[in-house]
């Protein structure tokens, strides 16, 4: 959940902010320049801000008052709802936090003898990474009914301190979808197959929860062999193909 949460806000800002620079949304546009400054340490004696910066202010401003952040809780303050307002704001704080400078040398001939620089936001798939990883190391926190707020969870050693601003956090555990459990609608990971050379989601050290996985050969029969004959016709024979599967215990 903290993970969907921080990515729908980082998400609507990403594509707001877009949607100003290109004149899709009137209400906004580019942002606004930030005067010149010298830039002595790339060989160009100065440069200027120009193009069209991301206006990351109003995308921030449109999403939160799309999903209403700053109110959610007001009336009804509970460690879910601070939790969603924690994670909102720290989806926006995330893709404003890795903006940066990109900039175009103008020149004869290729040279560099002027620089133009605006701020843009980092590509889409970067952001989920960067929301992911912060997922991966969320923080379990709990809910202070005296105090009305968040706190660390004694039992998570790593979430002492308070969280900063781009930290997701949770107030329960995940379930484990590892094992089946029907009051969460989860047939659990035993049975399916894996992929042994990935490292990603669909990879057996991964899916397969550490229990290890079988390996089997599936024989089948299909097209071989095949070639083009003018004209103008495919031609395959008939072979029997085997199928190397990984299986999770």
């Amino acid at each position: 959940m903290s993970f969907l949460q921080g990515m729908t806000s980082a998400s609507i800002t990403f594509h707001v902010t877009r949607a100003c620079g290109s004149g899709e949304v009137v209400e906004c546009g580019c942002a606004q320049s930030r005067g010149r400054k010298n830039n002595k340490d790339s060989g160009v004696e100065d440069w200027a801000w120009g193009g069209c910066s991301d206006n990351i202010r109003y995308g921030m401003y449109f999403t939160r008052d799309f999903i209403d952040t700053t109110d959610a809780g007001a009336s009804d303050t509970t460690g879910a709802n601070l939790m969603m307002q924690h994670n909102y704001e720290a989806g926006l704080k995330t893709i404003d936090s890795n903006m940066r400078v990109k900039c175009k040398c103008h020149g004869v001939s290729g040279s560099c003898t002027s620089k133009v620089c605006w701020n843009t936001m980092p590509k889409l798939e970067e952001i989920g990474r960067i929301v992911f990883d912060k997922y991966e190391q969320a923080k379990f926190m709990t809910y202070s009914r005296k105090r009305r707020r968040l706190r660390p969870n004694k039992k998570d050693k790593s979430a002492r301190g308070k969280p900063s601003n781009t930290d997701l956090v949770y107030v329960l555990p995940s379930v484990d979808y590892c094992e089946p459990n029907k009051k969460h609608g989860s047939i659990g990971t035993h049975g399916r197959l894996c992929n042994k050379t990935s490292m990603e989601e669909n990879g057996c050290p991964l899916l397969c929860c550490g229990r290890g996985y079988q390996t089997m050969v599936r024989k089948t029969r299909g097209n071989c062999n095949c070639r083009f004959e003018w004209c103008c016709e495919v031609v395959c024979e008939t072979c029997e193909l085997s199928e190397e599967l990984h299986i999770c215990n």
